[in-house]
């Protein structure tokens, strides 16, 4: 029997796409591993370091109980000495009111933090300990920072905040602050009676407009010298910082080498400008994930293992290498092709499948290194884990299977179905409530070129499901792309909705032939 020209064309597109598309992953990769040239800080110490010490993947201060021994924080603070002598905490509860005495005997020290928030009781308890602490350690204790970001989240208002300054300052000799986002120190600008400095964040990659990382240090100074025209007191940048991994807001992108941009930028314009500040932050913090999704545990110079993102000296890369990806492709491959070759497919139809079977393996490297980031429980990784099987899933009956009909061919559909009905709910998350939510592209990416070149021949109330899907996944995912076209993640979240949905609504109309 004489091969089938359509279908061979069709194979021939699957091979060629395939491959094309995973050189050009595995060139991105070999890119990403470049030294890049930045500007040095040799020798450079950081004034002070927000320091929170909930930096393993099961720790919270969120946790009721939750409580962190001495040991620990002595342990961080000899982490954190040979980067800076100063600390800022935020609160004084958990164990952290410990931080001071550690500090002092370190030589460090300390800006103490009270947690100001709704509940007037447990703030009067955060209150009294500050106020003993900087009694205590008159040594260690800078300063007190009586409340965090309060008036941002609406918790308490200006004049309550003063009244809680006011108390504070007639008990105390060490100098007393609020600390908020800039914008809320101008719309406040009255609260500066009742401080002895003010304290302001100005962190780029959270603004209303975000500011890329090459830009982001022209940025806090032009805030700072907005806000310092404003007041007639001592000013104190905060929290200023960069993250390193997490969703891409804009044109601010989110990675090692932008970190080390922006941190070694700033050192080098605060020592030129003689800035008073805090770099926020210390460690990773990864439970700060479910309050502001990925990018938000991982904001830490220092990661889990007390090691620099980056260095200060030198070029840096943003990744050491190329990971898992290499060996998951050649995986991929000869496993789609092993199968296909099981299966008495033709050589050409084999080809193919081995070519999609690397690009699956690509994405499947991928994916994991994004899941170790972004997946936060066993949960998680149970239920975002079981969505990204159905691709490989209906990639591996595709392979093993050419009929159009029967048992496995229905197995089949309905994986296509899942496929799509999963892919239109995540972009409509994505469209309707973006801010903390990552793109899964690689959950998705390894199987939408093959859905669409060789999907499935659908008929009946399954065939208008996927349609629906699809129109879905298409306009949701458009949808996400128009507030911000510069995204690059965007806007290949956006093309990968259009596949997804283009081989979803071929699906309904397809005559399979082989």
């Amino acid at each position: 029997m004489s091969a089938d020209p359509t279908a061979n064309r069709r194979w021939r597109a699957m091979l060629w796409l395939h491959l094309g598309l995973g050189l050009a992953l595995a060139a991105w990769l070999l890119w990403q591993t470049r030294p890049v040239s930045l500007p040095e800080v040799p020798g450079a110490r950081i004034q002070c370091l927000s320091y929170s010490p909930f930096r393993g993947p099961e720790r919270s201060p969120l946790v009721p109980g939750e409580a962190i021994s001495v040991a620990q924080i002595r342990h961080d603070l000899q982490a954190i000495a040979p980067l800076s002598d100063c600390v800022r905490i935020y609160s004084v509860d958990q164990g952290l009111d410990a931080v001071p005495a550690v500090a002092e005997a370190l030589g460090m020290t300390v800006i103490v933090g009270a947690w100001i928030g709704r509940n007037d009781a447990a703030n009067r308890i955060q209150l009294a300990r500050v106020v003993e602490l900087a009694r205590d350690h008159p040594h260690s204790v800078r300063a007190l920072m009586i409340g965090n970001e309060v008036l941002l989240r609406r918790e308490q208002t200006s004049a309550e905040i003063a009244a809680l300054l006011d108390e504070v300052r007639r008990q105390v000799s060490v100098p007393v602050s609020y600390a908020d986002v800039w914008e809320i120190w101008l719309q406040n600008a009255a609260l500066a009676g009742a401080v002895d400095f003010v304290t302001v964040h100005i962190l780029p990659f959270w603004e209303d407009h975000p500011v890329a990382a090459k830009q982001a240090v022209a940025h806090v100074a032009a805030v700072h010298r907005r806000v310092e025209a404003v007041f007639d007191k001592p000013l104190l940048i905060g929290e200023s910082g960069w993250p390193s991994a997490g969703r891409q807001r804009g044109p601010a992108v989110p990675g090692r080498l932008e970190q080390a941009r922006f941190v070694r930028e700033f050192l080098s314009a605060a020592a030129r400008e003689r800035w008073q500040y805090n770099l926020i932050e210390a460690f990773d913090q990864p439970w700060k994930r479910r309050l502001e999704g990925t990018v938000g545990g991982y904001w830490g110079i220092l990661d889990g293992a007390d090691r620099l993102h980056f260095p200060l000296t030198g070029a840096v890369s943003r990744r050491d290498g190329l990971g898992a990806a290499p060996a998951a492709g050649v995986a991929g491959a000869a496993l789609l092709g092993v199968l296909t070759a099981l299966a008495g497919r033709r050589r050409l139809p084999l080809a193919a499948f081995a070519a999609s079977g690397l690009w699956l393996g690509l994405c499947g490297a991928m994916l994991f290194e994004h899941a170790q980031l972004a997946w936060r429980d066993g949960s998680e990784w149970l239920a975002l884990g079981s969505a990204a099987l159905l691709g490989p899933a209906w990639l591996i009956l595709r392979a093993l299977s050419p009929r159009p009909d029967g048992g496995v061919a229905r197995a089949r559909h309905g994986l296509h179905l899942a496929i799509l009905y999963c892919t239109a709910l995540a972009a409509l998350w994505l469209a309707a409530d973006p801010r903390y939510r990552d793109f899964p592209l690689w959950m998705y990416a390894g199987s939408a070129p093959a859905l669409l070149l060789c999907g499935e021949s659908l008929s009946g109330p399954r065939r208008d499901a996927i349609r629906i899907c699809a129109v879905v996944t298409a306009l949701a995912g458009l949808a996400r792309l128009l507030p911000e076209p510069g995204n690059l993640q965007a806007v290949a979240w956006s093309m990968l909705c259009l596949v997804q949905a283009a081989g979803g609504w071929a699906a309904g109309q397809q005559q399979q032939r082989e």
